[in-house]
């Protein structure tokens, strides 16, 4: 309300918040079915998409968590990908173990003490490091017939390729640097 020249306000009631996000929520639910049936009608599937940012970066990996295979492959983590929260990689690793998903990665080695301070201990999950002293700043996660390679910039990059003869390839390149990585 206005008295004279001053406008006064008053916060409405937070409560308010989360029933306005479910009306939201449940209005894209009622519409998710013709979404999802345009996407599978494409005539042609892009082999390639790009992701920006750090939240088109978990966009791309929650595309990878829906990937199909059983294993999750990663190499070359650095510590720069912790930009993204510890929160939230734990929060992903759990939703990758319970899918039932075996990941083998290899870190960088900066983020030895991050792993030992964040294990998600699982039978799950092995993971291997690189030799100190190279820091890359990308990382690759190959899953079924799809790989990501995310650039760990400050606006970081994330480029998703769907191509079998390409993650095949990925798959032997990670299985050699698996055998050379230490625990």
């Amino acid at each position: 309300f206005k008295e004279g020249k001053i406008s006064h306000y008053q916060a409405s009631d937070p409560k308010h918040i989360i029933e306005y996000m479910d009306e939201k929520k449940e209005r894209f639910e009622q519409i998710l079915p013709q979404l999802l049936l345009k996407r599978s009608m494409s005539i042609e599937k892009s082999d390639v998409t790009l992701f920006k940012n750090i939240r088109g970066v978990k966009e791309l990996y929650f595309e990878l968590l829906d990937a199909a295979g059983t294993e999750h492959l990663t190499l070359g983590s650095p510590k720069e990908s912790l930009m993204m929260g510890d929160a939230w990689w734990l929060g992903y690793h759990k939703k990758r173990i319970s899918k039932g998903i075996h990941a083998k990665q290899i870190f960088n080695e900066s983020l030895r003490d991050w792993v030992k301070r964040n294990r998600y201990n699982d039978k799950l999950s092995e993971i291997k490091f690189t030799v100190k002293g190279f820091e890359p700043l990308t990382e690759i996660v190959i899953r079924g017939e799809k790989i990501g390679i995310i650039i760990w910039t400050e606006k970081p990059i994330g480029i998703l390729i769907y191509n079998k003869a390409l993650a095949n390839s990925y798959d032997k390149y990670f299985e050699i640097m698996w055998k050379t990585a230490r625990r």
